[in-house]
């Protein structure tokens, strides 16, 4: 389907009028992509895969996190559940510094927690909720600092 004369002086159907949408966001990322510095380019493939992470994270997360399925199922469905989980975890395990050093370089709550949550390359992809979970917040502190002064 290509965006012709046609679908401005016919009626579409919803099936043609969602395409037509489809097609019209796809050409403007594509147009918008093509126009991004290298570092724009950098920056735009991590919010695709952080975007990519927190759509499979639920899932994964309560796998690895609950052994029975109802509180599982909880976690994913629930999101005031998730949520207020995320942030006891967050707080019961970060300690303060990991927590406030993380609030602080990522300059709000939101983007520490998700960081907080995520699988970290540097890492070799775990996440710093593992390493705090176990004691290790010593290598949490050390990788924030690093990232503070651009060794990452």
């Amino acid at each position: 389907m290509t965006i012709d004369d046609k679908f401005i002086d016919d009626e579409l159907s919803n099936e043609d009028s969602d395409k037509l949408w489809e097609l019209i966001i796809a050409n403007a990322v594509d147009n918008f992509k093509n126009h991004l510095s290298p570092a724009e380019k950098a920056l735009y493939k991590l919010i695709r895969r952080l975007e990519w992470e927190s759509k499979y994270f639920v899932s994964i997360f309560a796998r690895e996190e609950f052994d029975d399925k109802e509180t599982r199922k909880r976690f994913r469905s629930d999101s005031a559940f998730r949520e207020k989980y995320l942030d006891d975890k967050f707080k019961e395990t970060a300690g303060e510094g990991v927590y406030d050093e993380s609030i602080r370089l990522f300059e709000d709550y939101t983007s520490a927690r998700q960081w907080y949550f995520s699988n970290i390359p540097s890492l070799r992809y775990g996440r710093p909720y593992n390493y705090c979970k176990k004691g290790d917040t010593k290598t949490i502190s050390d990788l924030l600092g690093r990232i503070e002064h651009g060794i990452y």
